[in-house]
């Protein structure tokens, strides 16, 4: 123990590791990459301030803690549907996959350092077995990939682990032992794992889950109890059975992910949080215990086990493992491409150093040169280039075009709707308040747009730009600020009230018009309607006056904001149009043209196309002409500035009125000589 205390070292590389989170966050870098520079730069042999060796035997706890929280993490966001459509190719990679990259790294090792001895080999190899979800999600995040090949990388991220670690304990247990064991031994040790692993892992979700769906557990103490839960499970099944705690907390997350998907929003996001802590806290302890003299050391034997690794084993793992599954030659090269290794296999491969050295072999820190060595290269070169391999292979998914429409649900629907009808996709986030219009569930995430889980849903990879229509400026802060790391900042907008000018994050729109609340009140008091509207090339939209407030545009599916003037090329409007009030019941729909010259021929108009959405088989044309040839002989204007014009329809089961005001009037004129106004 040296000058440094324990908790200074602690204090430090959490602080160290959350900071250069953030900072890769803003630098869109994997964050890995920052964090094990920084651990070698804190670490003894640079600046010396962080100093993983007062710990002594406490790393071990630590990091078996903090793996513990972000395995647990990665099962809560387990997808069993995405599993369900994959799962052949899964449960392959987990088993034939995982054998392939144990066996073809450890020959690799063994050919390129001869002086290696075979059983280092065998436990090196199996210690690069493991990817991760810590580097596996953003990149997917990032990649926007299809949705099966997201799937499949997302499930081997996080069950590989727990396998990875069965595997690499197999083979420390029989080192261990001198290789005097028979082979049985290790092997029952692996199954009785497994068993007990899920065995505790299923129980301690279930109750905890029970616990959740029943409401024993107050609010505000929900994620406390659910961290103290998944410690819990780690307890247990590390008491039947050294190790086996692993498999038992991801278990544990999955369990309670399919059993109390309600009560998991906030949980996920505390969740997600200790996790980060979790990863900056590790990778920094243990960058700075690294020898960075053992990797030229390795020489060119290390760069030969490393081209093993990446253009071997990993193809070979994925041409085996999805022999037979319908996978294009494109996505097999992508899968082959895709493997970063994260925090699992640095932590195993530090633990297991620190233990055989103590064990007396002199080798012991090639474990920790391969890993980091694999680790680096894995994150650096796959985690930049993974996006061009996949928009090479033509595997991202389409460019992006849909957009997220967050806030008030009744809101957001309406405009989806709307934005339906012309052709253009769109996803509502809705989180209670029921759906209005009946729109199905692939239209509709009933999940927390705030939670960071929605933000890699694999339903909003081609999100092109969220519109945040919440009632109040805060929750359109939260809600921009959220989502500018997936469609960027410009592409976050916000619709607040008039007035509101502090806004901290998105581009504000529609300032001159009613907010979200307001016009919510003024549909439901029939004053205003929000409506999609056909506009022919070039048509000037400026006529309708502030009977109609155009929002957005769509042209051949592609939405674009209007906040001033209408672009001519567009051929359809969602428009906020004005309602006349208090004729609830006596007619179907309304219009107000305000404008200084309008001819009784284009208000008819106008009226029967209204009332063809409603009577799609109505001839507008035949109508017009009929109802003009009947105003010539017979003319309906009664005085006070009325006209009602009226024609049979024969679909029609019940009468409808369709009314248009004209304050300006019109060119007609009833028999008391006012000019006509209501039509």
């Amino acid at each position: 123990m040296n000058a440094h205390h324990a908790a200074i070292t602690l204090c430090i590389a959490a602080a160290a590791g959350v900071f250069l989170i953030t900072l890769a966050g803003r630098l869109r870098l994997p964050s890995i990459t920052l964090l094990l520079l920084g651990g070698i730069l804190l670490g003894p042999q640079a600046l010396g301030i962080v100093h993983p060796e007062t710990l002594g035997d406490g790393l071990e706890t630590v990091v078996t803690l903090a793996v513990a929280i972000v395995l647990f993490e990665g099962g809560l966001t387990l997808d069993i549907a995405g599993f369900r459509r994959e799962s052949a190719v899964i449960v392959r990679m987990l088993t034939i996959g995982v054998l392939i990259t144990w066996a073809g790294t450890s020959a690799a090792l063994m050919l390129a350092m001869p002086s290696l001895k075979l059983e280092l080999a065998i436990i090196a190899g199996s210690l690069v077995i493991v990817t991760g979800p810590t580097v596996v999600s953003p990149l997917l995040r990032r990649i926007r990939l299809q949705p099966r090949l997201h799937h499949v990388l997302y499930w081997e991220g996080v069950m590989v682990d727990a396998v990875g670690v069965f595997v690499a304990v197999l083979c420390f247990e029989w080192i261990a032992a001198g290789g005097d064991e028979s082979a049985l031994i290790p092997l029952g040790r692996f199954a009785s794992r497994f068993v007990v692993g899920v065995g505790v892992g299923v129980g301690v979700g279930f109750a905890l889950s029970e616990a959740l769906n029943r409401r024993w557990i107050d609010a505000d103490h929900t994620n406390i109890v659910v961290l103290a839960s998944a410690l819990l499970a780690l307890g247990i099944a590390n008491t039947v059975l050294t190790e086996s705690g692993i498999l038992a907390v991801i278990v544990a997350g999955l369990t309670v992910s399919l059993r109390s998907r309600a009560q998991l929003k906030a949980l996920k996001r505390f969740k997600l949080e200790l996790t980060e802590v979790g990863i900056g806290l590790l990778f920094v302890l243990l960058a700075a215990r690294l020898d960075l003299s053992a990797f030229p050391r390795a020489g060119s034997g290390l760069l030969l086990v490393l081209a093993v690794v990446l253009f071997v084993a990993r193809p070979l793992n994925i041409a085996i493992s999805t022999w037979g599954a319908k996978f294009s030659w494109r996505e097999k090269v992508f899968l082959s491409w895709l493997a970063p290794r994260g925090i699992v296999a640095a932590s195993m491969a530090s633990l297991f150093a620190i233990r055989l050295k103590r064990l007396g072999h002199p080798d012991a820190h090639l474990l920790e040169t391969l890993t980091y060595a694999v680790i680096g290269t894995t994150v650096v070169l796959q985690g930049l280039t993974s996006p061009f391999v996949a928009r090479m292979l033509g595997l991202q998914r389409r460019s992006r075009a849909t957009w997220l429409l967050i806030g008030d649900p009744w809101l957001a629907t309406q405009l989806h709707r709307t934005l339906r009808q012309c052709g253009a996709p769109t996803l509502v986030f809705s989180t209670g308040e029921a759906v209005v219009g009946g729109e199905g569930d692939d239209e509709t995430i009933s999940e927390d747009p705030l939670d960071p889980a929605s933000l890699s849903d694999p339903r909003v990879a081609d999100a092109e730009a969220v519109l945040a229509v919440a009632g109040d400026p805060e929750t359109n802060d939260k809600i921009c600020e959220a989502w500018t790391d997936v469609v960027g900042g410009a592409a976050c907008y916000r619709w607040d009230a008039p007035g509101i000018s502090d806004s901290r994050a998105g581009r504000p729109l529609w300032l001159d018009a009613p907010g979200p609340a307001e016009v919510r009140s003024q549909v439901d008091a029939e004053r205003l309607a929000i409506d999609a509207v056909e506009v022919g090339t070039g048509e000037d939209t400026t006529r309708f006056g502030d009977a109609l407030r155009p929002l957005l545009g769509v042209d051949e599916g592609r939405i674009s904001i209007i906040d001033g003037e209408t672009p001519a090329e567009l051929h359809s409007l969602i428009v906020l149009r004005q309602r006349i009030p208090g004729l609830q019941g006596l007619m179907r729909d309304a219009l107000i043209l305000d404008k200084h010259s309008v001819k009784f021929e284009e208000v008819l108009e106008q009226l029967l196309e209204l009332a063809s959405k409603a009577l799609p088989d109505l001839d507008v044309a035949q109508h017009r002409a009929e109802i003009l040839e009947r105003e010539r002989s017979m003319p309906t204007a009664i005085g006070a500035g009325i006209c009602i014009p009226h024609v049979y329809h024969g679909s029609a089961q019940r009468s409808m009125a369709f009314v248009a005001l004209v304050p300006g009037g019109l060119e007609q004129f009833g028999p008391d000589g006012e000019p006509v106004r209501l039509v």
